[in-house]
């Protein structure tokens, strides 16, 4: 765990230690938690915002995130079902499922939904992200290399984001794109900032 994201937790954890009822702050804490990968105290929090704000469509989209890493699909589903239901333009939401259907071979609704939540929200560089990685499945390397490194633009420190451009390259055979997106990887789990 890099400096920054530590700051942060500890920031976090103050703001709550003196109102632990802070929506903004169990919010935040989760969303990090979830990039951190740790999806038990992302939930911890999470869950601990929807008892706060039961009416709340993107908690229930952010838990749903935390499900899909912690590889509960159906639990996932759940979730951002749960939150479209109350907010049917909740584009977290719709990349949560996107996610969820794309990672079991439902490319049609992967797109689908993808397509909803960036129509939604065109800075969702996690939709992107899906689209470029099922279109990539799907055989449609071209858009799918579009759609990564629109996802790239949007979260240049994402290193997933360009591993999966640099699969992407290799299939077109482009050996030097690809090596050039993983060197950037190396660089981000580094610690660095890319070019």
């Amino acid at each position: 765990m890099t400096n920054e994201p530590t700051k942060a937790l500890a920031d976090y954890r103050e703001a709550l230690r003196l109102k632990p009822a802070c929506s903004e702050a169990l919010a935040n804490r989760g969303s990090l938690l979830i990039k951190l990968r740790e999806y038990d105290e992302a939930l911890a929090d999470l869950n601990a915002l929807v008892r706060l704000k039961p009416k709340m469509a993107a908690a229930y989209a952010a838990c749903g995130m935390a499900y899909l890493g912690k590889k509960d699909p159906e639990r996932a589903l759940q979730e951002c079902n749960r939150a479209m239901s109350l907010d049917p333009k909740e584009p977290l939401a719709y990349s949560c499922r996107a996610q969820v259907h794309g990672s079991e071979g439902r490319f049609d609704e992967a797109l689908a939904d993808a397509k909803t939540a960036i129509e939604l929200d065109p800075n969702l560089s996690e939709a992107f992200r899906v689209r470029g990685f099922v279109l990539a499945k799907r055989g449609e390397l071209r858009a799918g290399l579009e759609a990564m490194s629109e996802a790239i633009r949007l979260a240049p420190t994402n290193a997933f984001n360009y591993t999966i451009r640099a699969a992407i390259y290799e299939e077109l055979r482009d050996y030097e794109a690809a090596s050039r997106d993983y060197h950037t990887v190396m660089k981000l789990q580094s610690g660095e900032k890319p070019e």
